[in-house]
């Protein structure tokens, strides 16, 4: 292994005699690398703000089913009310809605239905957003960015 190191010795010594060009050099590969990462920081603050976006939108979506127990169950409406918080024209946001009633022996039932002891089921209304992120760049290697944000209310 070492004798690798004696043979490129040699040639690599003409090198190490000059010292024109090192200022170039040192510079093109400082560049390259302060260009990196302002690509990346770029990059990764649109990432932030993409996530706080999904986030505002699924928390206007639980706050129109806050209005009452007949708006949480309009499942359009909660979209809809989301979808429109931010103005969102954006076909690549998904938001879906979703209702879960639950009694708490007994389980998940319809949330028309009554629990085993008559008491009304507890309602719950889940909104999801999701969207699929781009890289301004092509990074080698990094998957593509599935962003999501989804919040659950109780509603009673």
């Amino acid at each position: 292994m070492f004798k690798i190191f004696e043979i490129l010795k040699k040639p690599l010594s003409v090198f190490s005699r000059s010292e024109s060009g090192n200022v170039t050099i040192e510079a093109a590969v400082a560049f390259s690398l302060i260009s990196l990462l302002l690509i990346g920081g770029a990059d990764f603050s649109r990432l932030v703000m993409k996530q706080s976006q999904l986030e505002h939108i699924a928390r206007a979506g639980t706050q129109y089913g806050l209005r009452g127990q007949t708006d949480a169950l309009d499942l359009t409406a909660v979209v809809a009310a989301a979808r429109n918080s931010i103005g969102v024209t954006d076909d690549s946001i998904e938001i879906t809605a979703e209702n879960v009633c639950r009694c708490p022996t007994s389980g998940n039932i319809g949330c028309y239905d009554t629990c085993a002891d008559d008491s009304y089921p507890q309602m719950f209304l889940t909104v999801l957003v999701t969207t699929r992120v781009n890289y301004l760049f092509g990074y080698w290697g990094a998957p593509i960015q599935n962003l999501q944000a989804s919040t659950v209310l109780r509603v009673r």
